[in-house]
């Protein structure tokens, strides 16, 4: 059944509209990592819809009401999802809308400039404008070939210091590690603290000792921000099936609001 919702998403190998607003509104909330892995890789592969849901994301990022939306409608489940929804409808018509004016604009322009044309009959007048016209042309091309290999190199240079701030260390996460917590009858096993992991692997959590209490897992990227937890955890371990992007991150182990150990691992 899911397979078959997800068709609907696809039309001559390019996502829908719909698909389109759906994967632009996640990139707003910020829920990327909750879309399914079909139309991710799509993305990932597709320039032509990639950069429709950019032009989208470029018109709702500046809208305030997707500031109020705390989960993406479409593929979480809570009790709220129908009044979500209906905004995230409300912002997807609102865009539609935006984009046709902005067509409709564009198509008059075009219909002003041909007609004006048509008033020039001195032959002289019309052989100048054509010589710059192709001149503007030629230099338009050139600027493009130019700006194309400049931004290639930017994109690069950009995915290299984004790798290096995404691996830059938290001070107050590093104090942490070096502390000392209740851990006596508890001992981690795996991860080991810096240990490295594949992107898109998975994480196995291993402990040694009684498990008298429920256990909690939480994962923070380098900026301290929670990307992940489980809790409830009454067994010796635990894999974590992985979407998290390159870079550094911490993980507490809790139980009974108590902090029990404090590490750290490396995801290339």
């Amino acid at each position: 059944m899911k397979d078959l919702k997800l068709n609907k998403f696809f039309i001559n190998e390019h996502l829908t509209d719909e698909a389109i607003a759906l994967f632009a509104d996640a990139l707003a909330l910020d829920t990327i990592d909750t879309l399914p892995d079909l139309l991710k890789n799509h993305v990932d592969e597709c320039t032509q819809c990639k950069k429709e849901i950019i032009a989208v994301y470029e018109i709702i990022k500046q809208d305030n009401t997707i500031k109020n939306i705390k989960a993406h409608p479409f593929f979480v489940n809570i009790d709220h999802s129908k009044g979500q929804n209906l905004k995230i409808r409300k912002l997807y018509l609102i865009k539609i809308a935006a984009i046709f004016v902005l067509l409709l604009g564009l198509g008059i322009v075009v219909y002003l400039f041909v007609r004006s044309e048509n008033f020039l009959k001195d032959e002289t007048h019309l052989s100048i404008i054509t010589k710059k016209q192709n001149e503007q042309v030629i230099t338009t091309e050139s600027s493009i070939k130019y700006n194309t290999l400049e931004k290639s190199d930017k994109n690069v240079s950009d995915d290299k210091n984004k790798l290096v701030l995404n691996l830059k260390k938290s001070d107050l996460f590093e104090t942490l590690i070096e502390s000392h917590y209740r851990s006596d009858y508890l001992e981690v096993l795996v991860p080991t603290i810096a240990q490295k992991f594949l992107l898109n692997g998975s994480i196995k959590f291993k402990f040694k000792g009684e498990v008298s209490s429920p256990l909690i897992i939480m994962i923070y990227d380098n900026e301290e921000k929670k990307v992940f937890e489980k809790d409830s955890l009454t067994l010796n371990s635990y894999t974590f099936k992985t979407q998290l992007s390159s870079g550094l991150y911490y993980w507490k182990l809790i139980t009974n609001d108590d902090l029990i150990f404090v590490g750290k691992f490396i995801i290339e």
